[in-house]
């Protein structure tokens, strides 16, 4: 029997939880090569999130927001324009786990309304 790292435990409990938001966004009409801006989301105390905002756009994502959630933790939200194709979303997900690594912060997930490509 193969164990896994924890690293590789990790990724495959967040691209199960990817797959239930990728199969509602379909549900819902997604077209998945359509690019659109994706919400990323960071948990920590406040310092570790200020580090990373200094250095988020070399990772792709551009700033929303960052918001007191309590007195030890905060939220920075960040965005990043791509498909919801699943090689796009298994490499943001690959990419937000390599950000919580390096920066001591907690990947919170990602999320997105369905693009149809529609202009209603």
């Amino acid at each position: 029997m193969t164990r896994l790292s924890p690293e590789e435990k990790r990724l495959g409990e967040e691209w199960q939880a990817d797959q239930d938001v990728l199969r509602s966004l379909r549900e819902n009409g997604d077209n998945p090569v359509l690019a659109r801006c994706i919400d990323v989301s960071f948990r920590a105390s406040r310092e570790a999130l200020e580090k990373l905002v200094g250095c988020a756009g070399e990772y792709g994502l551009q700033v929303t927001q960052l918001v007191d959630l309590d007195r030890d933790e905060s939220r920075l939200d960040t965005t990043i324009i791509q498909s919801t194709e699943d090689r796009a979303i298994r490499a943001l997900t690959i990419l937000a786990l390599r950000i919580e690594a390096e920066h001591q912060v907690e990947y919170d997930g990602w999320g997105c309304v369905p693009e149809t490509g529609s202009l209603q």
